[in-house]
């Protein structure tokens, strides 16, 4: 199936999907909500370099972006859930709960992550599952958690930068 729109409108349509404002959008991207809406307007023509950057902060695949073939993202997620299924030895569920945290958007990712502190903080207490069993659960998400928090803290200062 081709796309009839231009990379402008694919751009636009980009930002939409991600929810986010004009100024939410272009600000890791370097751009500013004027230049954001001169894209969507056709009054200023995307660059390579801003779809690098799409590529780099969003996941936005760049086919998709040059052509409206494939998927709007690029499926990252997947690389992730194998390293960590294959360090961990998760279960299906368990890599299925870990694709859905690492596909959330930044905030909910967030929540995501204080609601594992509080149920690994809470079964701990309860001591409903056996020591062994406890510990490797809180191991395995203490140390995700800490990769997560890693993770987030370079992309604010990335952001910052």
């Amino acid at each position: 199936m081709h796309d009839d729109g231009t990379i402008n409108d694919r751009f636009k349509e980009l930002r939409l999907a991600l929810d986010l404002s004009q100024e939410q959008f272009g600000a890791p991207i370097g751009l500013t909500k004027s230049s954001v809406s001169n894209i969507e307007k056709h009054v200023r023509n995307l660059n390579e370099r801003v779809i690098m950057l799409l590529e780099s902060k969003f996941k936005a695949s760049p086919q998709w972006l040059h052509t409206g073939l494939g998927n709007m993202f690029l499926d990252v997620g997947s690389d992730f859930v194998a390293e960590m299924s294959a360090k961990y030895q998760l279960s299906d569920f368990q890599q299925t709960l870990v694709r859905a945290v690492y596909e959330m958007p930044p905030e909910l990712q967030r929540m995501a992550v204080e609601v594992a502190r509080k149920i690994a903080a809470d079964s701990y207490r309860n001591a409903e599952i056996d020591e062994t069993e406890h510990e490797r659960i809180e191991r395995i998400t203490n140390q995700y958690l800490d990769a997560h928090e890693s993770q987030a803290t370079t992309q604010q200062t990335d952001k910052k930068a």
